[in-house]
């Protein structure tokens, strides 16, 4: 059928508030027109923010068509009954069934949007390191909520504050990402502020370092990984960090490095080492 010759409907759509329990929720996800495949990652990430009561109610309806199915909010329902929750949600009802092909095609918000309302300076790289913190350094954070992105930022201000003020001042730009360098100063700043201070000051300026130092081996090889690995991949990510805390605690020990080297494990996992 041509777009000029759809049909068109004269019941008009109806949108009401209601509060949605879990076995409502269920009995909704019974009449699933199974729009698409269902992403555990994003219904556990849900949850957690329904259970630990930090789901705001944004006015994004639950959606069903003409003849009652569902084609829109399955993951919000899934997630209310996985969190055992009792919510107000908007219900849109009488939506023209060929709408579902247009849903959800606009730009979705990213939590550096939500930290960029709430009036931080750089919010992108924030929302990026704040989800390397919640990870304990992990370089894949899918599944994290604007939420809980929001929440670590005002729970830890030395997040926002590494980012606006301390990072600038590191001259890592040209060793590494804005995110690995954070997280590598935020984690090595908790082992032992003044030698996290020390040891950055070291690796960007090279002064007094000798051949055999292992900050010295950590600028060429960061510099190395850039150039051989390519900044936007997972491995160059895990790598940096691997490098990073290696040439800490060598430093930390007293020994010389002339070459720095990662170990690889399972399934080609970088281990990445504990700092001390």
């Amino acid at each position: 059928m041509t777009r000029s010759a759809r049909k068109t409907t004269t019941t008009a759509p109806e949108m009401t508030v209601e509060l949605v329990n879990p076995e409502l929720a269920q009995d909704w996800l019974g009449r699933n027109a199974c729009i698409r495949n269902l992403r555990r990652g994003i219904v556990n990430a849900y949850a957690r923010d329904m259970a630990a009561g930090e789901w705001a109610f944004t006015g994004e309806p639950i959606k069903f068509d003409l003849t009652g199915s569902l084609i829109d909010g399955q993951h919000r329902l899934h997630a209310l009954v996985k969190s055992d929750s009792t919510l107000s949600l908007a219900v849109f009802r009488n939506i023209d069934p060929s709408a579902v092909h247009v849903m959800d095609s606009g730009a979705r918000r990213t939590a550096g949007d939500a930290l960029k309302f709430q009036g931080y300076k750089t919010p992108t790289l924030l929302a990026s390191a704040a989800g390397m913190v919640l990870t304990e350094g992990s370089t894949k954070r899918r599944g994290l909520t604007h939420s809980e992105i929001l929440g670590v930022v005002e729970a830890d201000p030395s997040i926002p504050f590494i980012v606006d003020e301390v990072l600038p001042k590191l001259r890592m730009s040209q060793l590494t990402t804005g995110t690995v360098a954070f997280y590598a100063y935020w984690r090595l700043h908790q082992v032992d502020a003044a030698a996290a201070v020390a040891f950055f000051d070291a690796l960007s300026s090279l002064a007094g370092q000798d051949q055999n130092s292992p900050i010295l081996a950590l600028h060429r090889r960061l510099y190395r990984a850039e150039h051989t690995v390519g900044r936007g991949s997972w491995a160059y990510r895990q790598e940096c960090l691997a490098l990073i805390f290696e040439a800490w605690n060598a430093w930390r020990r007293g020994q010389k490095r002339v070459k720095l080297s990662v170990i690889v494990g399972a399934y080609g996992r970088i281990q990445v080492p504990e700092p001390i």
